[in-house]
């Protein structure tokens, strides 16, 4: 695992399984600019929050502004809301690829 504050980007984990069940992880801070004018962590924030907060059913651990969280993609909303979160912050990551990094797919 890497150390959280030692990170000097933001980086997004999504997991995925044989279930329904997809999780993400997101740590660290961009440091693309001084707190309160770093428009990559404003963006990632942003699409992190809208995700959680519009999902029909989540978990999540909210922690020095990290997250992670399990969403039930059984339900449709949700699935399409997730997948929508994934193209936008791989979207951001080719954008921002010295302060956001994506890994994904691995089995929960």
């Amino acid at each position: 695992m890497i150390a959280k504050e030692m990170l000097a980007m933001i980086i997004v984990t999504i997991y995925k399984s044989s279930t329904s069940d997809v999780g993400l992880e997101v740590i660290g801070h961009a440091n693309y600019a001084p707190k309160g004018k770093d428009i990559v962590c404003s963006a990632v924030s942003t699409l992190v929050q809208h995700t959680i907060y519009n999902a029909e059913s989540y978990v999540k651990s909210n922690e020095d502004g990290n997250y992670n969280v399990l969403f039930d993609t059984s339900d449709r909303g949700t699935y399409v809301l997730l997948w929508s979160f994934i193209r936008s912050i791989k979207q951001l990551a080719k954008q921002y690829p010295d302060y956001i990094k994506v890994v994904d797919e691995y089995e929960i």
